[in-house]
């Protein structure tokens, strides 16, 4: 269990940010946020994408949810710009007034949440372990697409898709490592520091 607080302007400002770097179609609705609370800041990580607010905080961890479903909830609230918002993080949800949402995944082992902490920047991209069901910080390469060059994916992002197209195509007896294969052919691996 932790608490934390902060201002509820400074979270807008900060989430306001992200949003903007959100396509506004449907299926981005399932973006998923990662929310780390380290003493005295929250980052909010998005695929790619961080920024942070001061809080106060008592305990630290991270928690991962639906990015709108956070945003929305914080733009809807009705307390003041200016007021303090108290937030309540459980191991299956965070509340924070009367509002109780689902989170996705918790994180309260200090050891593993301090190694996120001291990763360089931009390392925040995350990788299911399926031996030990728990999410672990991998320095996340980018790819292009042969044929659109200016396409940047993720190797996260073509993961959790390659999962997903795997629990789809089982039934037809086609195995994640032969979508991997067929994807991957299609694209090559770009050099970050060359992306902008």
């Amino acid at each position: 269990m932790i608490l934390f607080k902060l201002c509820k302007k400074d979270l807008q400002q900060a989430l306001k940010q992200l949003r903007t770097m959100i396509k506004t179609r449907k299926y981005n609705v399932y973006v998923q946020a990662v929310f780390l609370i380290e003493p005295g800041r929250l980052t909010i990580c998005l695929s790619g994408m961080e920024t942070y607010c001061r809080i106060e905080n008592e305990g630290i961890g991270m928690f991962e949810m639906y990015f709108m479903d956070f945003f929305e909830a914080i733009e809807n609230n009705t307390d003041p710009v200016y007021t303090d918002l108290n937030f309540f993080l459980e191991k299956t949800t965070i509340q924070f007034g009367n509002r109780k949402m689902s989170v996705l995944e918790t994180e309260f082992d200090t050891d593993k949440v301090m190694k996120i902490v001291e990763a360089p920047l931009g390392t925040l991209n995350y990788d299911v372990n399926e031996d030990k069901k728990f999410y672990s910080t991998f320095f996340s390469k980018v790819y292009c697409l042969k044929k659109d060059i200016n396409t940047h994916l993720n190797q996260s992002d073509i993961e959790k898709d390659l999962d997903m197209f795997a629990k789809f195509l089982k039934k037809y007896q086609i195995s994640r490592p032969e979508i991997s294969d067929f994807i991957y052919e299609k694209m090559y691996e770009k050099d970050p520091s060359k992306l902008f």
